[in-house]
């Protein structure tokens, strides 16, 4: 099984402390980058704007299927199962899913996918659509995610640090000004990966795709 990574262009995450630094930049660097790496999987939970792909092969008989989540990157959702050259992602379902060849299947723990049943010989690879979110230890970003939201993510991070209590930097009436501003950002990034979802083919992708 192998995992299609479009958006290999990465910055470091701690490029994203500029933002955070001006507001409290008493905050020691370990600290503010464990912040910011929060607020970063915070967003794209909320948002859903990280999306990936991976290919399984399809065997006769076989059911179940493991995912494999690109590096540095957890698997938050499955949306959605189909042929390569019928693609198909607006097909997701409040409970489960159906793939485009007329299969339902289930989702264990964000790990495996089983289908309601087993094709009667080997079959070519279908594609999985899940949407991911950074795994705990990511120390890169998405040009793509870091050039719009990265102000937004900081603006969370400076919020969490403004309500530490007892520090020479601590304004908790000042912080809900910063959690606005996050808040902003990610409903700006639900927004734009709502409107992607609308593309019908793998041409369409939309860019932040991972």
């Amino acid at each position: 099984m192998s995992c299609c990574i479009n958006d290999s262009d990465t910055v470091p995450l701690d490029s994203l402390l500029r933002h955070m630094s001006v507001n409290v930049p008493q905050v020691p660097y370990v600290v503010a980058l464990d912040m910011v790496r929060e607020r970063y999987i915070e967003l794209a939970r909320k948002s859903g704007i990280l999306v990936a792909y991976t290919e399984l092969p399809i065997q006769k008989e076989v059911t179940n299927y493991f995912l494999e989540p690109p590096e540095d990157y957890e698997v938050f959702a499955v949306k959605a199962a189909g042929h390569p050259t019928g693609w198909n992602w607006q097909n997701a379902d409040a409970h489960h899913w159906f793939s485009t060849w007329g299969y339902r299947f289930w989702v264990k723990d964000n790990t495996e996918v089983i289908f309601d049943r087993a094709p009667s010989s080997d079959e070519s690879e279908r594609f999985i659509l899940m949407t991911v979110i950074p795994a705990p230890c990511c120390a890169t970003i998405p040009r793509s995610i870091a050039t719009p939201y990265g102000r937004g993510i900081a603006s969370g991070a400076v919020a969490d640090a403004l309500r530490m209590p007892n520090k020479p930097w601590s304004n908790p009436g000042l912080a809900n000004t910063f959690e606005a501003k996050f808040n902003q950002a990610a409903l700006s990034a639900r927004n734009l990966a709502i409107t992607n979802r609308g593309a019908v083919t793998p041409e369409m992708k939309p860019i932040r795709i991972l």
